[in-house]
């Protein structure tokens, strides 16, 4: 009894089988990759096991609890920077580091995003350089923002952000009825307008920077800020503690220098002499 011939395999078994080792592979790939992950986060599992300062202790509450607007007002040495670094990592893995360590009421970010106005010589330079070394380095993306400072993302897989800005108390903000209201006049319960229409704010905390620092320029504008605060000279960023008398500074908008209040009081006859002289270029009596 003859044997059958085998059958030639065509194109597209050939394509197949091709396409099935292919996968293989990546599963393999993908499979030691998360064992060099598990390997770097027990590696700095101690390291996160960071305990919170009472001071923020009311404000990580909050978070776990699902509030999604709150304000936490201070200026150095408030404890910012200690909430931020082990909050967004609380954020990003979906879990807290430190007591029972809870799961979190919500899945991990996408992306955690820092910013302020004092990018440069505070996030930049003392909190995002933390960041990195308590964070997995697979979890790190960098991005060259602009001159100001870098814009780093975290990716997981979701899309929340947390932010950090530094504001003085007199620090105005857009209620939702329309109005401005100092920061510091601002209590739970009132809504304020962000990015997303209306939000609710659900506490305040204050603390207070040791020293502001009061600029007036030539044109008469004035800004009070903390004395780590970049100002964009034409000699490059300085910081307000550094400025000197006689610095030039760029300013966003420069005031009308016509009286103290921007506007001049004019009689009919002065203004019917004006646009005569703008329309025809001259005035003949």
């Amino acid at each position: 009894m003859k044997a059958k011939p085998k059958k030639k395999r065509g194109p597209l078994a050939s394509t197949l089988e091709k396409n099935r080792l292919i996968e293989i592979n990546l599963l393999e790939k993908r499979a030691a990759l998360l064992a060099e992950r598990f390997e770097v986060e027990k590696e700095q599992a101690p390291i996160l096991s960071i305990e919170p300062h009472e001071k923020q202790k009311p404000v990580y509450d909050d978070v776990v609890n699902g509030k999604k607007g709150i304000v936490f007002q201070g200026g150095n040495r408030s404890g910012k920077t200690f909430f931020l670094i082990t909050q967004t990592i609380a954020l990003l893995y979906g879990k807290e580091f430190w007591g029972a360590r809870r799961e979190l009421p919500f899945k991990p970010p996408v992306r955690a995003r820092l910013l302020g106005e004092d990018w440069t010589f505070h996030i930049g330079q003392v909190l995002i350089p933390i960041l990195e070394e308590m964070m997995p380095p697979y979890l790190i993306k960098r991005k060259k923002k602009n001159q100001v400072g870098i814009d780093y993302l975290w990716e997981l897989t979701n899309g929340s952000t947390l932010e950090l800005m530094c504001m003085r108390p007199d620090q105005r903000v857009l209620m939702a009825e329309g109005v401005e209201r100092e920061i510091a006049d601002i209590e739970p319960g009132d809504f304020i307008m962000c990015s997303n229409g209306p939000t609710e704010v659900v506490k305040r905390y204050e603390s207070y920077a040791p020293e502001f620092y009061h600029i007036r320029t030539a044109y008469g504008n004035e800004v009070v800020c903390t004395g780590i605060h970049p100002v964009f000279t034409v000699a490059g960023w300085k910081k307000a503690k550094d400025l000197v008398i006689g610095d030039v500074v760029v300013e966003s908008e420069i005031p009308a220098l016509l009286s103290d209040k921007g506007f001049l009081h004019l009689e009919d006859w002065q203004l019917i002499l004006t646009g005569v002289l703008i329309g025809d270029g001259h005035i003949k009596g």
